[in-house]
């Protein structure tokens, strides 16, 4: 009954076109016999079938909204799917939790983008008041979610002594698995999808932080991971010498996305060094034969870094964005009243102002008089 009554009403409606809003209104009423359904399924190990069709709506991302590549397909699911996954996914939460590294953050309790950026960027902060340089790789891989091999998967879920009853459970979830396009009141027609797990359901992310988990067994130098966001890096003395322990792990992952089918994209590759000595030249860094980009500043989860740690490159983008925003308010300053304004503030300037502003806070002097201007 209580999952019936968090169900958020606002969400889209599945295929069933059955609202939330009627699950939660009757949740005494069918508590019980989706409760005697859920266990059915349970015990059978089999997924309704009906409830593997889902509808992918086209979630722009970023860039040019013309190119097909900067959209992700978000699955809108039953909402009595809805309701089985949460708590199914709660459990295997619960017995996989304390297995899962610290090297991933994303979907977990307690953690989030600002939480991972600071971490990371307190731990290269230590390293350069230590004077020691900071080398760091940012890899990239092209559909991560959609690219998860479900052969694969419950082979992982075995090695780690998963239930056979639970495999057989994730198995029927991650077989047979119907798709279309829903684009406002026009559908494709249903195609089945053999890879991947679907974006917008409680059980894909858990998923995929299972699948990803064993990477960490493979790296031997710090390793950061967001969903599929990963960061490799290593602090020494030596700049030439971590580059060359860099270029190894990075040798190792790439060999560890080649094994478990998921596609890497070399060419968005980057890599930067943060060192305290002037005038010396980078190494360039090899990889399986690629040259990886060396740059001097990083987008990680949507924050630019620097090689300074300055955060100039980042407050610039910031108060650009939130610049172009207020002068459209200006104009309309005489038209609309300023309830509205202020609802226009909090939703498309405000954001921009306070999205992980802990990662970059303690900025140069300059920087804030800057961002406090706007």
């Amino acid at each position: 009954m209580c999952a019936l009554k968090s169900l958020k009403t606002n969400k889209a409606t599945g295929n069933d076109a059955i609202l939330a809003k009627v699950l939660k209104l009757a949740a005494k009423e069918l508590a019980t016999p989706l409760t005697k359904l859920y266990n059915s399924c349970i015990s059978s190990g089999k997924w309704p079938s009906e409830w593997k069709r889902g509808e992918w709506i086209a979630v722009f991302k970023k860039d040019d909204p013309l190119h097909k590549e900067n959209y992700k397909p978000v699955t809108v699911l039953f909402a009595v799917d809805k309701v089985f996954e949460q708590p199914s996914s709660k459990q295997i939460t619960s017995q996989f939790e304390s297995r899962l590294s610290d090297c991933i953050t994303a979907y977990r309790k307690s953690h989030s983008c600002e939480t991972t950026l600071v971490s990371l960027v307190q731990q290269w902060k230590i390293a350069r008041d230590g004077h020691q340089c900071v080398s760091i790789l940012s890899t990239d891989m092209s559909k991560a979610f959609d690219s998860l091999y479900p052969r694969l998967m419950l082979n992982k879920l075995r090695a780690y002594c998963f239930e056979e009853n639970t495999v057989n459970l994730l198995r029927s979830y991650l077989s047979n698995q119907h798709n279309r396009i829903r684009m406002g009141s026009q559908t494709s027609s249903w195609q089945v999808v053999h890879r991947g797990c679907p974006q917008g359901s409680a059980l894909g992310p858990l998923l995929w932080n299972i699948f990803q988990n064993n990477l960490t067994y493979k790296i031997n130098m710090n390793l950061s991971m967001y969903a599929d966001d990963y960061q490799i890096y290593e602090a020494g003395k030596d700049l030439t010498n971590i580059k060359s322990s860099l270029s190894r792990n990075a040798e190792k992952a790439s060999k560890w996305y080649e094994d478990n089918v998921l596609k890497f994209n070399y060419s968005k590759y980057k890599t930067m060094a943060m060192q305290n000595k002037r005038g010396i030249t980078n190494p360039t860094m090899s990889i399986q034969g690629n040259i990886i980009e060396s740059t001097e500043k990083l987008n990680l989860l949507e924050v630019t870094i620097d090689s300074k740690l300055n955060f100039s490159h980042h407050i610039n983008n910031v108060c650009k964005k939130a610049s172009q925003r207020i002068r459209v308010l200006m104009r309309l300053k005489n038209l609309i009243p300023r309830e509205a304004k202020l609802q226009l503030y909090k939703a498309a300037i405000l954001p921009h102002l306070t999205y992980c502003h802990l990662t970059w806070h303690f900025c140069k002097a300059s920087n804030k008089r800057k961002f406090e201007c706007i």
